[in-house]
């Protein structure tokens, strides 16, 4: 058990939106083993300390989701999104302010464009659950649009250790 505790330090000094991420590539009972562990840490005062993602070459760990995201391109995003309901893209599009919105919006077509601008005046915010479920979502997408580099901590391989750990 002391293993896994050390285990759960590693998502519960990730930001909420990745530590979300994470936990969502878990299965059923590794999920339920962590959150456990990650209510432990909440109890007992632990704050969140991103220098334990420092690797052992003192590294830190790659961009957070949402700087993956950030720094995708209109064109990216349009691969991602276009075929997407209104109301979804907007709902993306109210999380944040983005630098590739205005050139994305610029390329949809013109009915859904309307579609969007018609959602954006609907609804004014996004929860933060589904805000960090549209940002995995995206991030996921992002992975197979425009295959990147590997980074040396890959969130795949963090939650892959993870099972291993509650096994």
């Amino acid at each position: 058990m002391e293993g896994q505790r050390r285990a759960a330090l590693a998502p519960h000094a990730l930001p909420a939106t990745d530590e979300h991420g994470v936990m969502n590539r878990l299965g059923g009972t590794d999920r339920e083993r962590l959150t456990r562990l990650l209510e432990e840490l909440d109890r007992l005062g632990m704050t969140s300390d991103p220098s334990l993602l420092v690797d052992a070459g003192g590294r830190p760990p790659a961009a957070p989701l949402s700087s993956r995201i950030r720094e995708a391109s209109a064109t990216q995003m349009l691969a991602i999104l276009s075929r997407e309901p209104a109301g979804l893209i907007a709902a993306v599009l109210r999380i944040e302010s983005w630098p590739w919105e205005a050139s994305f919006l610029a390329r949809l077509d013109s009915p859904l464009r309307q579609g969007v601008a018609a959602a954006m005046q609907k609804n004014s915010r996004v929860s933060g659950k589904l805000a960090g479920t549209l940002r995995s979502a995206l991030e996921l997408r992002l992975g197979a649009v425009a295959p990147r580099k590997r980074s040396r901590w890959p969130w795949e391989i963090l939650s892959r250790a993870l099972a291993r750990w509650f096994r």
